[in-house]
């Protein structure tokens, strides 16, 4: 950069870096922190609208009403005056040079005439040129102003020397030039005789044990810009005579000084203030003997504190245990009380009860405090048995009692066998009651059994018996045995297996099972049946038919008792024999006609079955009259099935129109048809078939005559096409599975790159200018809570994707277990009314009597939570959100209100889809993942959702969950 006569005209950089002023903040944002920017310009075409700096984004991201969705231009326009340059024009020095001290930027555009930039120059630059051209140019002075100017200089040196001579420091003017010279300056030439210190000092900047740490300290000093502060000690000055002379410690305040205006060398200059801090050395030394000897002594004396604490600590420690062993056993005793499989109370002299075990309390939905000094008909207000029966107890004279009383507990009648025992010499009693309802009712049902068990055998006409399986000895037998056999019922009982045996005829007994094979075969819990003939009382043999299995079985599981039933079936074997003998008859006719027909057909026969299609004949009412093999196996039919069905039964319901349409057709002379449909195959799933039809009707006059007159019928031929519509559908599924996918993984990078971009941005831009800037505590906190709070979003966002992927793949955690919603409710609305929902205005309603729901806790925050955080995101900050927990029949129903910007009807059949969001959104941000987590835990639950909108008036979204 040049400056002639003031003004400018050097360019600098003819091509600086600019912004267009459609660009969004955050976009800005973004590149400031990428490009490790101070500022850019901001420009619409070329025009110079203003500058937008690091310190500028700063400001703006601690904002938090701030839109980062503005554009630039809109934020250009709301700034005050920015600063600029003319080309080829002065500038006015005085106002560009205190403009440039208050707020430095990096750098300065310059404009031409009409307002575009044509370059830049570092501020740096302006103000080393600026302060030049400012003393170049200044106007020469008077004599007297001179005069006036040199008594003012002379007046200020003497105050200068006073001050100094006045100052116990010692002031050094210290310069390094390229050459790493080194020049010390004194404020004036008798100032080493008023400090006696100096030389010493200034003899350790030329010391080469000092020289190096004091050029190192004035470095760190111009690096860092700022004032320093370094500590360095001499040699006393009497050390020579005096060898017990101490060392002089000295202060040092190094601070950087500017660069001459008026020279082009670079010196790097700095102000030495030094100041004797011997003596506060020497007290912090006498201090640090001092805090030592005060250590020893409170260490001693903590010591000795600790070994008293130690043995107060015995002592309580001693206590504790004891109480801990008395409140075991009284948990221990109380345990054992609530575990006795019956009720337990305590009764007092005044009649009063003194307690009672948890059996007792929840026999009336209570607790065992409720019952705390009550009287002995409490809960009710009259008495019942076990009031009564303990009442004549304390007022007599036994210690100890028995009673079966009844209790009417909702209009259930419970039997209970009671025993009380007093104690306390009387004044105190226990009761205890066991539960025998169940069994008497056992007992009653038992008998009945029995007694129509015993009907049932004396009315059956068969024989009914019972034996031991390990010594066959009958047990039980009805008296239809008698009929048979000739024998008692008792005399059956007192006869061996082995007799029993010798009854049955010659010839069956191999075929008669010995009773170890019989138990091996009933042992696996089958149903033993044998035939076999036996001598009745008359002497005839008699067919019987019986059936055994395993009545009751022993504690290692073998058979104990066998039950068994005997059928006399002697007519129904004569029967058979009698059909057998006229079968054979009817079976030699048979087959020689038959031989014959199975001539004639089996050519014919061959060549049907041999076709590699389905081949039928059907008759005018549509039933299969004829079809072959490969017909039955398309359909999943033996031929017999098939001629029970029509062919339109079988046909699939959609396609009995087309069915029907063809039948017409054919009936009113139409040739050969062919079509593609579907039948039901015998295990109910539809096939696909391609069928050629055509119809025969009957023999011409001159046909009709060689061959006898038939009906019209159907000749099909049917294929079997099911895999090729099957390959068919699978291709446009799998097409329209992968248009599916493209969408979602186009919707979810949008998503992604969209909602992570402002974080990542903001984490990125806070961590760099917390690295750059010497910030105070309070600013560094503010920096972090921004990351802070960019970290949590992307970290709910993952959260928010991990639950979906959980969701598809089946793996989504579902731990219900009973809770009372009502409680869960309200605790979670007023942590959101103190987090999310702050300066809003969110009501709700729930009952305040307790509703259990078998449910998940994790799960079900996750669908309240996303329904009021929608609620509130998609209605304005003045709107109010309204939430109701009500149950209606075996429902319970949550209800989230909103009156915000509603949904548009067609976004309402897509509304759980993942990553879809409604049209009017805007630029409300969102990621389309709420409600599809919100559909996914409400699956889990067995609930359902139900949403009612209307765009521009509000949402309301009902949840159910069965109770």
């Amino acid at each position: 950069m040049a400056i002639f006569d003031g003004q400018f005209q050097d360019i600098g950089n003819p091509q600086p870096l600019t912004l267009r002023a459609q660009m969004s903040l955050a976009e800005a944002i973004a590149l400031l922190v990428d490009e490790n920017l101070a500022n850019i310009f901001v420009v619409e075409g070329d025009r110079f609208l203003g500058r937008f700096s690091q310190r500028d984004a700063l400001r703006l991201l601690r904002d938090p009403q701030c839109d980062r969705s503005q554009t630039l231009g809109s934020l250009m326009a709301q700034a005050p005056d920015q600063l600029s340059l003319q080309q080829n024009h002065p500038p006015d020095w005085p106002d560009l040079l205190q403009r440039l001290q208050q707020s430095p930027p990096e750098t300065v555009p310059i404009l031409d005439p009409q307002g575009h930039i044509v370059g830049s120059l570092p501020a740096s630059d302006i103000l080393r040129q600026g302060y030049r051209a400012k003393i170049e140019h200044q106007v020469p002075l008077s004599l007297e102003e001179q005069q006036l100017l040199q008594e003012k200089l002379i007046s200020s040196y003497t105050k200068l020397q006073m001050l100094l001579s006045t100052m116990p420091d010692i002031v050094l003017e210290i310069s390094i030039h390229d050459d790493n010279t080194l020049h010390v300056g004194l404020p004036s030439h008798n100032y080493s005789y008023l400090n006696l210190d100096i030389n010493e000092t200034i003899n350790a900047f030329f010391d080469p044990c000092y020289e190096r740490q004091f050029f190192e300290q004035i470095q760190r000093a111009w690096e860092q810009g700022r004032t320093i502060r370094h500590e360095y000690q001499l040699p006393a000055q009497d050390s020579s005579q005096d060898s017990t002379a101490q060392t002089q410690w000295f202060e040092a305040r190094i601070s950087p000084l500017p660069l001459p205006l008026l020279t082009q060398e670079t010196i790097m200059s700095a102000l030495w203030v030094a100041r004797d801090i011997t003596a506060r050395k020497r007290a912090e030394a006498v201090l640090q003997n001092n805090t030592r000897e005060l250590e020893e002594r409170v260490q001693a004396r903590t010591n000795q504190l600790r070994s008293i604490n130690e043995m107060l600590r015995a002592s309580i420690r001693t206590r504790q245990e004891a109480q801990e062993g008395l409140q075991q056993t009284s948990d221990r005793l109380r345990a054992i009380l609530d575990a006795i499989p019956g009720i337990v109370c305590w009764v007092g002299d005044h009649q009063r009860y003194q307690g009672v075990n948890s059996n007792f309390a929840n026999l009336y939905g209570l607790a065992p405090e409720d019952f705390l000094d009550q009287d002995l008909a409490f809960p009710s207000q009259d008495s019942h048995q076990f009031a009564d029966f303990m009442r004549t107890f304390m007022m007599e004279a036994p210690m100890s009692a028995g009673q079966i009383i009844t209790l009417d507990i909702e209009e259930s009648k419970l039997q209970y066998l009671v025993v009380a025992q007093k104690y306390d010499r009387g004044r105190a009693a226990i009761g205890v009651g066991i539960d025998i309802t169940q069994r008497q009712q056992f007992e009653v049902a038992l008998i009945e059994q029995q007694r129509l068990f015993q009907q049932i055998a004396d009315t059956s006409p068969d024989i009914l018996y019972v034996y031991q399986a390990a010594t066959g000895k009958i047990v039980y037998i009805n008296r239809q045995v008698e009929a048979l056999i000739g024998h008692t019922p008792k005399r059956i009982s007192e006869l061996s297996h082995a007799h029993c045996c010798e009854q049955s005829h010659p010839q069956d007994i191999s075929d008669i099972d010995e009773l170890g094979d019989r138990l091996e075969q009933l042992h696996g819990g089958r149903l033993l049946e044998q035939e076999y003939r036996l001598r009745g009382v008359d002497g005839q043999w008699h067919w019987i038919h019986s059936r055994e299995i395993v009545l009751s079985r022993d504690a290692e599981g073998r058979p104990e008792q066998i039950v068994g039933i005997v059928q006399d079936v002697s007519d129904r074997k004569e029967a058979e024999l009698a059909l057998r003998q006229l079968n054979q008859e009817l079976e030699t006719k048979v087959a020689q006609r038959t031989l014959d027909l199975q001539r004639s057909e089996l050519r014919f026969r061959s060549l049907f079955e041999q076709m590699a299609v389905g081949v039928a004949q059907i008759n005018l009412e549509g039933y299969w009259e004829f079809v072959n093999q490969k017909l039955c196996d398309i359909l999943g039919y033996t031929p017999q099935q098939l001629a029970q069905r029509t062919c339109l039964q079988m046909t699939y319901d959609e396609d009995l129109p087309l069915s029907e349409q063809v039948r017409q057709d054919l009936l009113n002379g139409a040739g050969t048809i062919t079509l593609e449909k579907r039948f039901l195959h015998a295990n109910g799933s539809p096939i696909w078939v391609h069928v050629t039809t055509s119809i025969v009707f009957e023999p011409s006059s001159s046909e009709a005559q060689e061959s006898p007159a038939v009906a019209p019928y159907f000749v099909v031929v049917i294929q079997d096409i099911t895999e090729r519509k099957r390959a068919e559908a699978e291709v446009i599924k799998a097409l329209q599975k992968e248009r599916e996918l493209i969408d979602l993984k186009s919707r979810f990078i949008s998503m992604t790159s969209h909602e992570f971009r402002t974080p990542l941005a903001v984490i990125k831009s806070c961590g760099q200018l917390l690295q750059r800037y010497d910030w105070s505590r309070e600013e560094q906190l503010e920096q972090l809570n921004d990351i802070q709070s960019a970290v949590s979003h992307m970290t709910e966002l993952l959260d928010d994707v991990l639950t979906l992927a959980k969701s598809d793949s089946g793996t989504l955690k579902f731990t219900p277990q009973s809770l009372d919603i009502c409680e869960f409710c309200d605790k979670l609305l007023r942590q959101l009314q103190g987090s999310i929902a702050r300066d809003r205005q969110l009501s709700w309603q729930v009952p305040q009597t307790p509703v259990m729901l078998n449910g998940d806790e994790k799960l079900l925050r996750q669908i309240f939570s996303n329904l009021v955080s929608n609620a509130l995101k998609y209605s304005s900050i003045d709107k109010p959100v309204e939430i109701r927990l009500f149950q209606r029949g075996r429902e319970l129903i949550y209800s989230v209100k909103d009156q915000g910007i509603g949904i548009p009807a067609g976004d309402l059949p897509r509304l759980f889809e993942s990553f879809h969001r409604a049209k009017n959104v805007g630029t409300i941000p969102g990621t389309g993942l709420g409600l599809a987590i919100v559909q996914r835990c409400v699956d889990l639950h067995g609930g359902r959702v139900e949403v009612k909108s209307q765009v521009g008036v509000g949402t309301q979204i009902f949840v159910h969950f069965p109770l």
